[in-house]
């Protein structure tokens, strides 16, 4: 019975077992220098928990010591799957979907090394709101110094055996360990006197080898003065600085794989207020609908000049001035060549004015003989004029002889036509002839045959006539000796009675 109670037990709480909120850290135990990445994923098995029937809400805090309280990083809402960064991370990356979150920190530091919460909220069956949650601590272990030291010892070695390497080689390395790039022109920069640029690049190629992953967002970020600029897919590049203007805005999130996505800004004139951690940040999707978000950061330093950078930049002023000055002189130069052109030129004119003087009095006698031409071409004219109307007549004439012309030929065709009717009537009627005269000839062959016949006939017939002359005396004697016969008979019998 025991057995059975348990064996039930296990079958209706193996469900429930397997719908619960998890959290898992890789590694558990991170080291300075030695571990490449910590990962935090914070999920929900089964996508279901128990208590929770209608579930809101997922998020990722860690535990604060200065505030002693836990710190919310990411959370996202599991109806529309926005998920807001509320802690921007040096180097990071940010995946989420439907009911988990992960987090991936590049090259962990002991401040990484903290408690760790997931949480859940949502509503039971009756409506009424609960939280749940789970932890899991993620401990810091200390390297000794002779270990330290022969860890960075090995990775100067490693550093100067990359610098034989090509630099394609090398590019292709920080490729494999970045999958986003995130760059100053400087580390340190003048206040007022220098230009600084800051490009953020994502290159496809880089996130994975085997998906294609789209980037539909990217930003970057300053600590204190908060969004520089971002570009969004299909939209333009956005700046919230006046200082840097638009002009100085570029960027691109391309849908090509091996053409890389980026957002550069260039500005002048930066003050120290402008000095701190600069954050880049990317949102990727997968084309399985995975998404992730990226994070690089860099320091930048803004500086008061000193004399010496004044110097220097003074002395560039002095020869930009001296170059601007020989170009000065050049265009002075240039003036007065220019200017003892247009004198001549001037003259040139002046001779050129004296020429069209000549030239319209020519013209005016031109026109006098144009004129007369044009009384000469008139008269021509008419007489063109009347030797037209003689051509229409001629013309007219010519169309009344064409018509006749055409029904004369119409005429002719019309009684060769006939011509031609009457030989077809003629050789007929000669093919009758022929066939009559054939028929005729026939016919006296046939009479020829008819006469022979009669006369054939004829004689037969005389002979029969002669036969049957024969054959009635014949008869008559038959019959006179018959009659004779029967008076003999016929005595006799007389006399016997």
């Amino acid at each position: 019975m025991a057995f059975l109670l348990s064996l039930f037990l296990g079958v209706y709480l193996a469900p429930l077992a397997l719908s619960e909120l998890l959290i898992d850290v890789q590694p558990n135990v991170i080291s300075e220098e030695l571990t490449p990445k910590l990962v935090i994923n914070c999920s929900i098995s089964n996508n279901q928990v128990q208590q929770i029937d209608t579930i809101k809400s997922l998020s990722l805090a860690r535990y604060n010591e200065n505030i002693k309280k836990f710190e919310v990083l990411l959370a996202l809402e599991v109806s529309t799957l926005n998920l807001t960064q509320y802690v921007q991370f040096q180097r990071s990356q940010i995946g989420f979907g439907n009911m988990y979150i992960s987090l991936t920190l590049q090259e962990p530091t002991q401040s990484d090394a903290r408690v760790y919460r997931c949480n859940v909220t949502g509503d039971d069956a009756d409506g009424i709101n609960i939280s749940l949650v789970n932890k899991k601590e993620v401990k810091y272990e200390t390297i000794s110094t002779p270990v330290l030291d022969e860890i960075r010892r090995l990775k100067k070695d490693a550093d100067k055996n990359q610098c034989s390497s090509t630099k394609e080689e090398i590019m292709d390395k920080k490729k494999q360990r970045s999958k986003l790039s995130f760059v100053g022109s400087s580390e340190v920069i003048n206040e007022f006197i220098e230009t600084f640029t800051l490009t953020c690049s994502c290159q496809d190629s880089n996130l994975h080898s085997d998906t294609n992953y789209t980037v539909e967002f990217m930003y970057i970020f300053h600590e204190t003065n908060g969004v520089i600029a971002t570009i969004n897919k299909g939209q333009t590049v956005v700046t919230a600085i006046q200082e840097v203007g638009s002009n100085n805005v570029k960027g691109e999130l391309s849908d090509e794989k091996l053409h890389e996505s980026y957002l550069q800004v260039t500005w002048r004139n930066l003050r120290s207020s402008d000095s701190g951690k600069y954050f880049c940040g990317a949102h990727v999707i997968g084309s399985d609908g995975r998404a992730e978000r990226l994070n690089e950061m860099v320091t930048i330093q803004v500086k008061l000049p000193t004399f010496e950078d004044l110097v220097n930049v003074i002395q560039k002023l002095l020869i930009q001035a001296n170059d601007d000055r020989e170009i000065l002189q050049d265009n002075k130069q240039n003036i007065k060549s220019i200017q003892n052109e247009l004198r001549n030129n001037q003259d040139n004119v002046i001779k050129m004015y004296k020429d069209l003087d000549n030239h319209e009095q020519n013209f005016k006698t031109i026109k006098k003989d144009l004129d007369s031409n044009q009384q000469n071409i008139k008269i021509i004219n008419q007489d063109l004029d009347n030797q037209k109307q003689n051509i229409i007549r001629i013309n007219t004439d010519l169309d009344s002889k064409e018509q006749q012309f055409t029904r004369f030929n119409k005429d002719l065709d019309s009684k060769q036509q006939d011509i031609i009717r009457i030989d077809k009537d003629l050789n007929a009627t000669e093919h009758n002839i022929t066939r009559i005269n054939k028929n005729l000839d026939s016919k006296q062959q046939d009479i020829i045959s008819i006469k022979q016949d009669l006369e054939s006939s004829k004689k037969d017939f005389n002979e029969h006539r002669q036969n049957i002359s024969i054959f009635k005396d014949m008869l008559d004697t038959v019959i006179y000796n018959l009659s004779s016969s029967l008076t003999d008979v016929k005595q006799e019998l007389t006399k016997g009675f």
